[in-house]
């Protein structure tokens, strides 16, 4: 961070609207600094536990690095997003880490966010979807076309 947060609001001078962050409302952190104790010769330090769970913008994704492990923090605002969203989002991801670490020389837009389970739901929704335009258009008899009268 090179420029304070209340320095860059102040400097851009957006409109503001206490309703929602000035600036943008969805945020991804990753925090991935070293655990490794400080030795500062005498003096007792300890770190500061950091707050994952308080609700800053719209919709919020920690990503700590524990070493062998990660662990994901969603914060989100409950009047525009439900845990359902979360869940299916969170779903997203991990299947776009999958995707990323299987072929991680693709393409970003050729990489897959969606669940093998929506990927089937979506197959059968376009199934039905063309059996019922076909059952509809099946009771629909053609009609002849007149030819267009042509001024003498």
């Amino acid at each position: 961070q090179d420029l304070p947060f209340d320095t860059l609001v102040e400097a851009l001078a957006p409109q503001r609207d206490l309703a929602y962050s000035p600036l943008f409302q969805v945020a991804f952190g990753l925090d991935n600094t070293p655990k490794t104790p400080l030795d500062l010769s005498g003096l007792d330090h300890h770190p500061l536990p950091f707050d994952y769970e308080s609700v800053r913008f719209d919709l919020t994704l920690w990503i700590v690095d524990h070493g062998a492990t990660q662990q994901a923090y969603w914060t989100y605002t409950h009047d525009l997003y439900t845990a359902a969203t979360i869940t299916r989002m969170h779903h997203h991801y991990q299947t776009l880490l999958r995707s990323l670490t299987d072929r991680p020389d693709a393409p970003i837009d050729s990489l897959n966010i969606h669940t093998d389970a929506e990927h089937e739901q979506r197959r059968l929704r376009r199934s039905a979807m063309v059996r019922s335009h076909r059952d509809r258009l099946a009771g629909v008899a053609p009609k002849p076309i007149e030819a267009p009268v042509q001024a003498p």
